[in-house]
């Protein structure tokens, strides 16, 4: 019987698994992070917001949840296709060299940015969607800050611009953080406890 950290691996990485010929649109792996991460995520925010803004823990509670529900349904989905269109429009989409060197690697992982390309290698997937899943959050990050900022004003108009951004940056800061040393852990299960999709196959 496999433990739950395997069991949460396998379903996180079910669709790099089913696409394998097809390859992978990594916001089929993200968007189900974000929002599996989301109570948790608003929850941090808002102890963040209340901080820095001065607020009660209702209002920043409130806050934080509707920028982070719009966020992760309209920021995330344009981070990810601005992603897209930068690595059609650029590569024309092709696939990248490969992981023989950390140049090739690299190179791979920014070519492949939003759409892996199918791989038989199974230990490249850790690398290649672990590579871009970050390289994913790091775009949605800035795109978050820039929403949630512009959310922050629309929900409290009155204060100060400077400590709007100071509450979005920090606070997405935090909880990309989070995410990014979630998914080196989930892509880590993956890696030491599969050494086959037999295996997996098996869980």
């Amino acid at each position: 019987m496999a433990s739950k950290p395997k069991r949460l691996a396998l379903i996180l990485l079910l669709p790099s698994l089913a696409c394998a010929d097809a390859g992978l649109p990594v916001i089929m792996v993200s968007f189900p992070l974000m929002t599996m991460a989301l109570v948790p995520v608003i929850l941090l925010e808002s102890w963040v917001i209340a901080k820095i803004l001065g607020l009660c823990v209702i209002q920043s509670l409130k806050g934080a949840a509707v920028s982070n529900v719009l966020s992760t349904l309209v920021g995330l989905p344009l981070s990810w296709g601005l992603l897209l269109l930068i690595q059609f429009s650029t590569t024309g989409g092709r696939c990248g060299p490969g992981f023989k060197t950390i140049p090739d690697a690299i190179q791979t992982i920014l070519t492949e940015a939003a759409w892996n390309c199918p791989t038989e290698v199974e230990h490249h997937v850790r690398w290649l969607l672990g590579g871009t899943l970050v390289l994913g959050f790091l775009a949605a990050f800035v795109v978050s800050v820039i929403f949630e900022k512009w959310v922050y004003r629309k929900w409290w108009p009155t204060l100060p611009t400077g400590n709007l951004w100071k509450a979005s940056i920090l606070s997405n800061a935090l909880s990309y953080t989070g995410l990014i040393a979630f998914v080196v852990w989930i892509l880590d299960i993956y890696a030491n406890g599969t050494h086959s999709t037999h295996r997996i196959a098996n869980w």
